[in-house]
């Protein structure tokens, strides 16, 4: 299948919580809500695959993003060419399993739909799957992008939310004024991590996540 066209990098402050407060206001009073979706993913994790965020969007595509750059208090991620479903061979062995830190899959073959490519993960040690539930409200913010999710990891719920844009002065503003300097930036992967006790909490973790 035939990847898409590569879209422009943007840096992204992204904070977890049990719940937000005067952020979710203040993102209410300043932005407008765009759209109201759901949406089904996998996220697909291995011990080596740092810096690298991806996720199969549901069985539809391959989405890979890189992380560029940190930037003060932010990140600035790149997303690559999104693979349709089913994959290629090729497509696995030189670009999905390398961005995992993992072998090419043995045998190799020469297509991958959904079930093959989740057996050919989890086949390799300490390669996870994570089925992640989003229910999402996207925000035009001026120049940026923002959006509240309610999001459940294998079950487990949390809620985020996240700003972006491609200038890093504008997200910084926007992280101002939605009253969310006092919260870590943790990405999907992050989190994913620190739920299945790949990477260790902050110290102040039970005050901001």
């Amino acid at each position: 299948m035939t990847a898409s066209m590569t879209a422009a990098a943007r840096f992204e402050f992204r904070a977890f919580a049990w719940q937000f407060g005067l952020p979710v206001v203040r993102l209410r009073q300043a932005g407008s809500c765009s759209a109201i979706e759901e949406r089904r993913e996998s996220y697909l994790m291995a011990p080596g695959a740092r810096d690298i965020n991806l996720k199969l969007r549901g069985n539809e595509a391959l989405n890979i993003k890189e992380l560029l750059e940190r930037h003060q208090a932010l990140e600035r991620w790149q997303p690559r060419p999104t693979h349709p479903l089913p994959l290629s061979g090729e497509v696995v062995a030189m670009e999905l399993f390398p961005a995992l830190g993992l072998p090419p899959p043995d045998p190799p073959l020469d297509c991958y739909d959904r079930p093959a490519l989740t057996a050919a993960l989890t086949d390799q040690p300490g390669a996870v799957v994570v089925e992640v539930l989003k229910r999402r409200h996207r925000f035009e913010l001026d120049r940026l992008k923002a959006e509240y999710t309610r999001v459940w990891f294998n079950g487990a719920g949390l809620t985020t939310l996240a700003v972006e844009g491609e200038d890093s002065q504008d997200v910084l503003e926007g992280i101002r004024l939605l009253a969310l300097t006092d919260y870590h930036n943790v990405s999907y992967p992050r989190a994913i991590r620190r739920i299945l006790g790949l990477e260790s909490l902050p110290g102040d973790w039970l005050e901001i996540l």
